[in-house]
């Protein structure tokens, strides 16, 4: 499961609606810190760091310490994150492997896709099969463009984040999974 908790354009806003956003947000992490741990979820932070303030980070890398032994399901919390941030650091990275490998090896195949999703903040996590927006628009917001495929299912909910409730989603859950599900077989009688 990622969560796009604060995006870097967030930070755009004035100084009063992202000290609101941020309170949520820390608000809310030993609920969630308490949920990981009863699902054996563990807890990663992706995004760009060196953009979080200091007090913002030491918890969100607080809730990620205390659930790294967890090993059931991974939790990405999505904070000062972009898409396409996270793609053009992941092809500069890669850009950079590429390079260090020519110069070191004669074998000059390179397996591009492989090496981006390698460089991915999601690096490790299971496919993208179901992403749900919220908020009064039907667009994915810069938000996991890069994991989003042919089977990812989205469901845009007019809530926003914040108003989303653990029922709601838990609803949202049992619904696309019973529409993934296939149908049961059909028995024929002779």
């Amino acid at each position: 499961m990622s969560l796009y908790v604060f995006s870097v354009e967030n930070f755009k806003r004035s100084d009063e609606e992202v000290d609101t956003i941020l309170e949520i947000v820390v608000g809310g992490l030993n609920e969630l810190v308490q949920l990981a741990h009863d699902l054996d979820a563990s807890i990663r932070i992706c995004g760009q760091r060196e953009l979080i303030s200091p007090r913002v980070l030491e918890r969100l890398e607080g809730a990620a310490e205390s659930t790294r032994h967890n090993q059931s399901a991974i939790v990405n919390i999505c904070f000062a994150y972009a898409s396409t941030v996270e793609m053009r650091m992941a092809i500069q990275c890669s850009v950079r492997e590429r390079l260090a490998q020519e110069a070191t090896a004669s074998d000059t195949t390179f397996d591009t896709v492989a090496a981006l999703d390698r460089n991915m903040y999601t690096v490790d996590s299971p496919p993208l099969d179901l992403l749900i927006c919220t908020g009064s628009t039907h667009r994915l917001s810069d938000f996991l463009l890069w994991q989003c495929h042919q089977d990812t299912s989205i469901v845009f909910v007019k809530k926003a984040w914040p108003e989303l409730s653990i029922p709601r989603v838990l609803a949202i859950l049992i619904e696309w999974r019973q529409n993934k599900s296939p149908p049961p077989p059909t028995i024929s009688k002779p």
